[in-house]
């Protein structure tokens, strides 16, 4: 039942801030899929859809032809992934960037929980060039007789995206808890590329007060389960534990 408030409390946040949104995130874009999208007049449409995380841009297609979506004409999403093989769950959410100023971005739903739960956004991917130093570079320099000192740098251009995962509580307050880094860049010599994640925490506290009975057991069972509350993977096998002893009690 308290799942239910949680919904609620989705899109109490949207109306308030209307009046006044092994796969890395750097995959690649999905396949069309069946799915559902509710739009901010209220009005519900059936079709196939398209999220294009690198963009924020929602395509759909109900036979009669496509169009495009931005999170501030939609209020809510959701289609079955057929490459995570699960249903997924997006709301449109106004939240402050930055610069102070205030913009809806798709959140998908990635656990609910009894009193909270966890949401996510990925921002934009982008595209950068940097300078590295190439080992395999400087020994290809090396067995020619060139000087590898200040030749062995290359230029190369990294994909990287940013992954934030939130917590909101009933009332639909949000709190940003880890940034995840995620990058991808050419290997040497290579069509391949190489991947590579990171991830900080950033709401400690924000996730302390909402586990507070059960905080320090959550601590102790991650000691002994080995696993980090920094990493996504193991974060979110916290939260079942969590939920299971919520469950209990």
């Amino acid at each position: 039942m308290k799942k239910v408030f949680f919904i609620a409390a989705l899109y109490l946040c949207y109306t308030v801030s209307s009046v006044s949104q092994d796969i890395t995130v750097l995959g690649h874009d999905i396949e069309w899929s069946e799915g559902k999208i509710t739009l901010t007049s209220g009005e519900s449409i059936k079709g196939v859809v398209r999220y294009n995380s690198k963009s924020g841009v929602l395509g759909f297609d109900d036979g009669k032809g496509a169009q495009v979506f931005t999170p501030r004409s939609v209020l809510a999403f959701e289609y079955f992934d057929a490459i995570r093989d699960h249903d997924r769950k997006f709301y449109s959410i106004e939240v402050e960037d930055a610069k102070g100023i205030k913009r809806p971005q798709f959140f998908e739903v990635i656990r609910e929980l009894q009193n909270f739960a966890v949401i996510a956004t990925e921002n934009p991917l982008q595209l950068k060039i940097r300078q590295t130093w190439d080992p395999l570079y400087a020994t290809f320099l090396s067995t020619y007789g060139y000087n590898t000192a200040n030749n062995s740098y290359v230029s190369k251009t990294v994909a990287q995206q940013i992954e934030i995962l939130y917590l909101i509580d009933m009332e639909g307050e949000i709190n940003p808890y880890m940034l995840i880094t995620y990058e991808e860049q050419p290997r040497s010599f290579s069509f391949d590329t190489k991947s590579k994640s990171k991830a900080k925490i950033v709401g400690d506290d924000a996730f302390k007060e909402l586990t507070a009975p059960y905080y320090q057991q959550l601590k102790s069972y991650a000691k002994a389960a080995k696993l980090s509350f920094n990493d996504k993977g193991d974060f979110l096998k916290i939260l079942d534990h969590y939920e299971e002893l919520v469950e209990k009690n």
